[in-house]
């Protein structure tokens, strides 16, 4: 009987290994299909995979319904998925669901999705999702505000980074023609929070607010 047992459990394992094989190699082709726009090929992939729990399906194939990509688009459709998918923790997903809430019309509860998703993203390192809530917060929206202190609080994002010049400012916007919001001496850490081409968004402690600093002036 344990031998049954024991083979039994080998062969499950060996079952569950094909299978997960298999399923790498279909979303390869998926993609492959829809990088070359034969959109048809890659929703048939897609929608039992997506149906099955697979999170890469489920974000995928909500990107066919939001753009309307070989099937009528519907963004409830891209909503369910990116939401199921979000749920399972898929970064991009969350990022794309937080798009998809704060493009909706505005109303209170798409805004409180919108920024609730930003944050889960910005949690898992999607730089462009901490940007989006500093912007939301620099228009002053409270919420946005509330949740770049919880994730700073936390330290849930961003890298200490030292400033290696002996003066270096902080800006309101990412150009040197942007208003200086402080000037820090030599030696002085910041939390860098993003990267956009040369700049990097900050946070100050000094100032208790986030600026742009030149790439060239840290460490």
């Amino acid at each position: 009987m344990k031998f049954l047992r024991g083979l039994f459990l080998v062969l499950s394992s060996l079952f569950a290994m094909a299978c997960s094989a298999d399923t790498e190699v279909d979303l390869a082709r998926a993609e492959a299909y829809a990088m070359d726009g034969n959109f048809a090929p890659a929703w048939c992939i897609w929608e039992p995979l997506a149906e099955a729990g697979n999170v890469t399906a489920q974000y995928n194939l909500g990107w066919l319904y939001r753009n309307g990509n070989g099937v009528a688009a519907n963004d409830e459709r891209a909503r369910q998925l990116w939401e199921q998918a979000a749920h399972s923790g898929h970064a991009e997903a969350q990022m794309a669901l937080a798009m998809l809430y704060g493009q909706r019309g505005g109303s209170v509860e798409d805004q409180t999705q919108a920024i609730h998703w930003y944050r889960e993203a910005a949690v898992q390192g999607i730089e462009d999702a901490m940007l989006v809530l500093l912007d939301y917060a620099d228009r002053g929206d409270v919420a946005a505000s509330a949740a770049v202190a919880t994730l700073l609080l936390e330290a849930r994002v961003g890298n200490l980074v030292t400033v290696t010049v002996d003066k270096a400012n902080v800006r309101d916007r990412a150009t040197t023609s942007g208003r200086v919001l402080a000037t820090l001496p030599q030696g002085t850490r910041v939390l860098q929070l993003a990267i956009t081409g040369d700049w990097r968004r900050v946070w100050v402690d000094e100032i208790e607010a986030s600026g742009w600093m030149f790439h060239s002036l840290f460490e």
